[in-house]
């Protein structure tokens, strides 16, 4: 198992280069620019001040604040939709003026209701690290804006965290550290949201069942690390429930009654979950003729309709360009893409990555693990597309709506990690490390400058 691992203390140190590097570069970005930040953090506040459920706005709320939510303090509240006005291009002031203004905003101690559309189908928990950095706020007096940026370290460093042990549990490819450094997944990283974050623990997870069905002598540990991992991933990204495939298949490979036992507890889990909030989460769709799960039972009576609305949306014009340019990166809210050129050399530069990767499945015998992860792959795919016909397209519909390439950020490391790891399965590693890592660092580098360029040129802001 020792040959599947990197050094603990060089997995910590690139660990805490990372942080240190996303720490200078999170300095560009302003607060609430990415998709559904000011949600994200209006739920985190409410499970602060102790409220777990959304709740209906109370009467006389008015229009534009309508939706599940609940109280939240009235100054963070005004910080968020104000540095919104960035994104949605309704503030002529610049952003390092708004910065300016704000700087010294403290606290109200005083609620108001605001919401939180869409966050109710995540798994409270989840909000933890967000939540306990604004508590920390609140108690430590800071302002709101130290308050948000503790909440962004916070954030950033448990995310570097599970990445770093993700690396140390299992050396990546250098397929995998191209999809980690490109510009939508760092951007990610950097904000205070829930994507980074799922998206670290997802890494975690695919990095330790890869280490367990590649280790060459047999691993007896319990696998409640993979457990705990996609519990947090399938209850916040109901798209990659096909995940839950991997614990299955330890269970398969195990054949103990036990391993099946808490595979199956896992779903049954995320499942009784993933009802609860479909049934519970109605209201969000108050201006649609159909809730979620009516859709959901209209779809299954007529399957065929779904595989064709599916099918349209792929054909049509123009969006297998946006999900390629949004799985690299369009910032912001969707509308700061990068150049073309950018796209073309970041494109280029996975393509190697996966070259450099491949691996023949025959020299390690692992083809079933593989395809697991390439059929869990797929399939959180297609849920992606099912979600988004049932949550964010109204019905009846020519094409699916909402689908983003930044949703395929994990099935994509699902596929990286099964392209192979020459070192992991006794390959001449030592001979081909050079060229392996070069194409790997020349990857990330291609993505971080081309990221540093666009948040400069779109935003012109450093704290």
């Amino acid at each position: 198992m020792k040959r599947l691992r990197m050094s603990r203390w060089k997995a910590w140190g690139w660990g805490t280069m990372a942080f240190v590097l996303l720490s200078a570069l999170s300095l560009m970005l302003p607060p609430m620019q990415s998709p559904d930040e000011h949600a994200h953090l209006m739920r985190a506040e409410m499970l602060a001040r102790g409220q777990w459920r959304l709740q209906l706005p109370p009467s006389g709320t008015p229009t534009e604040l309508f939706g599940l939510g609940g109280q939240v303090d009235e100054n963070l509240a005004l910080f968020s939709f104000t540095f919104v006005a960035i994104a949605t291009h309704k503030n002529s002031a610049t952003p390092a003026q708004l910065r300016q203004n704000y700087q010294y905003l403290q606290w109200a101690n005083s609620t108001r209701f605001s919401p939180a559309t869409g966050t109710g189908y995540y798994f409270p928990l989840i909000y933890a690290p967000q939540a306990l950095a604004l508590k920390l706020g609140h108690e430590l007096d800071l302002s709101v804006l130290g308050s948000y940026q503790l909440t962004r370290s916070l954030t950033l460093l448990l995310s570097c965290a599970l990445i770093a042990l993700a690396v140390y549990k299992c050396a990546p490819n250098p397929a995998v550290i191209a999809t980690l450094a490109l510009p939508m997944c760092v951007f990610q990283v950097i904000s205070p949201t829930l994507d980074g974050l799922t998206t670290a623990i997802a890494a975690l997870a695919i990095s330790d069942f890869w280490q367990r069905v590649r280790s060459p002598a047999p691993v007896t540990t319990s696998p409640l690390l993979i457990y705990a991992c996609l519990f947090f991933v399938v209850t916040s990204r109901i798209h990659l429930g096909p995940m839950l495939l991997l614990p299955v298949y330890l269970a398969w490979q195990q054949r103990s009654l036990r391993a099946w036992s808490g595979a199956a507890i896992l779903v049954l889990i995320c499942l009784a979950w993933t009802v609860h909030a479909m049934v519970s989460m109605q209201e969000v769709r108050l201006y649609a003729e159909h809730s979620a799960s009516e859709l959901l039972r209209i779809y299954l009576a007529q399957p065929q309709m779904l595989l064709e609305l599916i099918w349209n949306t792929l054909q049509h014009e123009g969006r297998m360009k946006f999900y390629w340019q949004s799985f690299i990166g369009i910032l912001g809210w969707l509308d700061t893409p990068l150049s073309n050129v950018q796209y073309q050399l970041i494109g280029a530069s996975l393509g190697m990555s996966v070259v450099a990767s491949w691996q023949l499945p025959n020299q390690c015998s692992d083809t079933k693990p593989r395809l697991v992860m390439i059929g869990a792959a797929l399939g959180s795919i297609c849920i992606a597309f099912l979600a988004m016909a049932l949550t964010w397209t109204p019905y009846p519909a020519e094409i699916i709506e909402g689908v983003q390439g930044r949703y395929f950020l994990v099935p994509a490391l699902l596929i990286c990690y099964s392209l192979g790891n020459p070192e992991a399965c006794g390959g001449k590693w030592e001979s081909v490390w050079s060229w392996r890592t070069g194409v790997a660092a020349s990857s990330a580098a291609t993505s971080l400058v081309a990221l540093i360029f666009t948040l400069h040129e779109r935003y012109h802001f450093v704290f």
